[in-house]
């Protein structure tokens, strides 16, 4: 079941892909749900980002970014910053890929690209809600 909409207003996401056009159908959808959406495309970008700004409640990162940097890696450092912040990774790679991943939460966190809105949807209320509950 989704959240209403009412309740996302006002929740800041952290969109991290490498793929600009993938980054930015995502804003746009959370955008439409009165999220505050920033967004990164790597991961020195993502960590500038978490280093200014601690309102950042849910992180939606790419597991496999360009030049084989890791989602993971930015997932790590910002649960160093902000142990409370949720998570979720994205990923159009196969299973090889998510194989090599150290988080034992990475079925149940994985939203596994193409997806549809409502799945991003589902996905970022499952974290929220988790937030709410931290």
């Amino acid at each position: 079941m989704l959240m209403q909409p009412d309740r996302r207003a006002g929740s800041t996401v952290l969109v991290v892909d490498d793929d600009s056009a993938i980054r930015s159908v995502i804003e746009r959808l959370l955008r439409r749900q009165q999220i505050d959406v920033l967004a990164a495309g790597d991961v020195d970008e993502a960590l500038a980002v978490l280093e200014r700004r601690s309102d950042v409640q849910v992180l939606l990162v790419d597991l496999v970014l360009a030049g084989g940097e890791s989602g993971e890696a930015i997932v790590r450092r910002a649960r160093e910053l902000y142990p409370a912040i949720q998570y979720a990774y994205i990923s159009g790679h196969a299973g090889e890929a998510i194989a090599g991943v150290e988080d034992e939460d990475v079925d149940v966190r994985l939203l596994r690209k193409p997806f549809k809105g409502e799945e991003l949807l589902r996905v970022i209320d499952l974290c929220l809600a988790n937030a709410a509950s931290s």
